[in-house]
């Protein structure tokens, strides 16, 4: 191995930290006057913009920079596990929060589509990387929340989900189901993207993926409950543990009742244009 010096840099501002982000594809350099730049740890080179359209590597790769704010002069600055935002302590003892941002294609009159593509591609890749390394990916959502259109976030949702095929689970086969967290993450974000508050109803897709997730919490406590007592010896069960399988029973049979009620009120309203094929379709619509 040989160590090579790269071409020094030169800044007329105080450094206050550097911090390896994005599992080794960025480097953050923060100065004393708050700003944040991103370099590319091979070559030291900073991050202006979108070089190359059809490789994205990171957030800052593709585009993604700190939000300006003159009023954040920052002592220190911790980053969230997705580099999504910044807490930065100011020099008066406040922090401040620092958002990542991006043009999404949209620059002035004109309109990039190849920069849209690439911002959602980099939100995805931090997405799977985080769920991949069992890193907290609500910083991510964040910024889904805050700055995509909803025609950019169901994009970003099908992004999501396209990486589902991708085998990265190497237990063994009999826990693979129960150890894969990719699925429940993508059913999270798709809920969470759907919620409006706690008095709105969710959209269908929302409830939907809510409605998977909570079965299928239902079914790995199950599951879980049943190998642990599978060839034990009998003996009084742990009371905290009767009573959360008993917490999941109820729910599991109050969501069957649920389910029954509205196919017979389903049934109920279809039953007297069954025979109207328009009329069915109207109101199955």
């Amino acid at each position: 191995m040989e160590l090579r010096r790269l071409e020094d840099i030169h800044c007329d501002k105080y450094v206050v930290s550097v911090d390896q982000t994005e599992y080794g594809n960025a480097l953050a350099v923060t100065y004393d006057d708050g700003s944040v730049t991103f370099h590319d740890p091979k070559t030291m080179a900073v991050f202006n913009g979108i070089e190359d359209t059809n490789t994205v590597t990171s957030l800052a790769q593709a585009g993604f920079r700190c939000l300006p704010d003159s009023s954040a002069l920052g002592l220190h600055t911790s980053f969230s596990p997705n580099c999504c935002a910044a807490a930065m302590l100011d020099s008066d003892g406040q922090v401040q929060l620092k958002l990542m941002g991006h043009s999404y294609g949209a620059e002035g009159d004109d309109y990039d589509e190849s920069k849209y593509s690439v911002a959602i591609a980099s939100l995805t890749l931090a997405f799977c990387r985080g769920c991949g390394s069992d890193i907290n990916t609500d910083d991510i959502l964040m910024i889904v929340l805050r700055q995509l259109t909803p025609d950019a976030q169901a994009t970003f949702v099908n992004e999501i989900y396209r990486a589902l095929p991708v085998n990265c689970n190497f237990t063994v086969e009999q826990d693979k189901l129960m150890n894969l967290p990719y699925i429940p993450r993508c059913l999270s974000v798709q809920a969470a993207l759907g919620f409006k508050g706690g008095h709105k109803p969710r959209s269908l897709a929302s409830a939907i993926p809510w409605a998977i997730l909570h079965l299928r919490h239902a079914s790995v406590l199950f599951a879980y409950f049943f190998q642990y007592n599978k060839g034990a010896q009998p003996e009084p069960h742990d009371p905290d543990v009767l009573r959360m399988v008993l917490g999941n029973t109820r729910w599991t049979l109050d969501f069957l009742h649920y389910i029954l009620n509205e196919l017979f009120e389903l049934a109920d309203d279809l039953e007297s244009v069954f025979t109207d094929q328009e009329a069915f379709t109207q109101n199955g619509q």
